[in-house]
């Protein structure tokens, strides 16, 4: 409850975004601001939702599970939890609007993976009833889902095992390297990553404990156990970096940004 907190900010489309609770606000604002006013000892929040309000309108008892805004655009998917649970409620949210989109996209709630494709596809993972969950309660079947069609109608795009994590679907928006993925999370500390190439999943290449991601031209790879990659062994902790391209076509050629020693390890 101290005035003296830094409001944390994200930066999206020319605005800085918040989400705020102090003692007049329990449950919080999602906010956003300017630079220029961010950078005042004073800011001056344009409040976008203000989730006290809107559980006293609602009868419900919301909490904040964040926001998954489409880039370039003015539409995001609100995340609802009743009392702070795992499972929550997704419904599309239009900012200028500074409301919920009438006939959007909306998904009860569950313990779903969701995410932006476009504005009128999602990539959804979430509870479609018999069969569609791991054993730990999470989804275990990647849907894309199209605007104005029934959430039942969705395409199954990838399926996970019924022993694994969880599953779920994204998409990089990057100009000119535009990319859908799905991961598979095998256990905890393991996964396994699929580019969608014409609709069908495409396996990287990698041990299943390391981190992969992707960076426009390029893949890296942060590992968390040694990695004898073509007689190179590459110790844990290691940042790899390969030509996206030329690495999901076989090629084997890597680029070391970093490597740990006796007193350095990578944090991020």
């Amino acid at each position: 409850e101290s005035d003296d907190r830094i409001p944390m900010v994200s930066y999206r489309d020319g605005f800085l975004y918040n989400f705020w609770r102090d003692a007049d606000n329990p449950r919080g604002l999602w906010r956003r601001t300017t630079m220029a006013s961010y950078r005042t000892d004073a800011p001056e929040w344009d409040v976008l939702l203000d989730l006290d309000k809107l559980g006293k309108e609602e009868g419900e008892n919301w909490v904040w599970d964040g926001a998954s805004c489409l880039p370039g655009d003015t539409r995001c998917l609100i995340g609802l939890s009743r009392g702070g649970a795992d499972a929550a409620v997704k419904r599309e949210f239009d900012i200028n609007d500074r409301s919920f989109v009438d006939g959007g996209f909306e998904l009860p709630e569950a313990k779903s993976r969701v995410s932006w494709q476009d504005k009128d596809h999602l990539f959804v993972a979430t509870d479609f009833g018999e069969g569609s969950l791991t054993d730990s309660g999470y989804p275990r079947v990647v849907k894309r889902w199209t605007r104005g069609t029934p959430l039942e109608e969705a395409e199954t795009v990838f399926e996970g095992e019924k022993e694994d994590i969880s599953v779920g679907g994204s998409h990089d928006f990057t100009e000119g390297f535009e990319r859908d993925f799905v991961y598979r999370g095998v256990t905890f500390y393991t996964n396994q990553v699929f580019e969608l190439v014409d609709g069908k999943p495409v396996q990287i290449e990698k041990p299943d404990g390391a981190m992969v991601s992707s960076h426009r031209e390029w893949i890296v790879f942060e590992l968390r156990a040694e990695w004898d990659l073509e007689g190179t062994k590459h110790p844990a902790g290691s940042l790899l970096a390969a030509k996206y391209d030329r690495w999901m076509k076989g090629k084997r050629d890597v680029t070391v940004l970093f490597t740990p020693t006796d007193s350095t390890s990578l944090a991020s």
